[in-house]
């Protein structure tokens, strides 16, 4: 199950008007406890709400660096730019 318990307005519009950009929006769902736990466990992280902000963030940027790569395999020769690997990443 998962419910949007906030709304925003587009950035864009935010800051056109020049209002207070509010929280992100947050999403509930519900997990299984046991994979929760696991995932605690092995980010060393107390909270279920940072352990599971830690695998989505990771995952987003294991998929970014998946486009960069096969973006880069098709360029052709010559044309790749080389820049050193994100420290983020």
């Amino acid at each position: 199950m998962t419910e949007c318990t906030q709304s925003a307005p587009p950035v864009a519009n935010r800051l056109r008007t020049g209002a207070t950009v509010p929280p992100m929006p947050k999403v509930t769902i519900s997990l299984d406890a046991e994979l929760v736990v696991e995932v605690m466990v092995l980010a060393g992280v107390g909270s279920p709400q940072d352990a599971v902000e830690l695998v989505v963030r990771d995952y987003i940027a294991r998929g970014h660096r998946t486009e960069a790569r096969v973006a880069a395999r098709d360029e052709p020769e010559g044309k790749q730019d080389v820049r050193p690997p994100d420290p983020q990443a």
